[in-house]
């Protein structure tokens, strides 16, 4: 049996399917950036978490990496990844930390975003898109 696909997907397309991409890059590149200032909010609720300011650079050096892998299509999926896990620890620190309840629903918000654009990365990658794919 010969799997075909059916066509390549035009311009348009490829651009409409970059977008949420594209914009959840710029969204963690101005999250992950605004850690790093010396006058930043985040201070602040990293020392209600109590585990030292180290944990604010490293959140917000894994949001900007995972934001500037978000930019090319080849590494889209790992930079999903890495903002996922950023997400996913700051709902268990505003659950379980912080007590914070109901305010964890942005950063799940978030991760489920990032999720979905890895997902999409992953399946619109050239594994997928193969033409002519032989099945036995």
């Amino acid at each position: 049996m010969r799997l075909t696909l059916d066509d390549k997907p035009t311009r348009m397309e490829r651009i409409g399917a970059s977008i949420p991409r594209l914009m959840l890059a710029i969204l963690f590149l101005l999250i992950g950036s605004s850690k790093f200032g010396a006058a930043s909010s985040w201070i602040q609720m990293f020392s209600r978490i109590g585990w030292g300011q180290w944990l604010r650079y490293l959140a917000g050096g894994m949001q900007v990496g995972g934001a500037l892998l978000l930019l090319l299509p080849r590494t889209a999926v790992a930079g999903a990844a890495l903002i996922a896990c950023t997400m996913a620890g700051a709902v268990y620190v505003d659950i379980a930390v912080l007590g914070l309840g109901f305010v964890a629903i942005i950063p799940f918000a978030l991760l489920a975003m990032a999720i979905g654009v890895g997902l999409q990365s992953y399946f619109n990658s050239a594994h997928f898109t193969r033409q002519n794919k032989d099945i036995e």
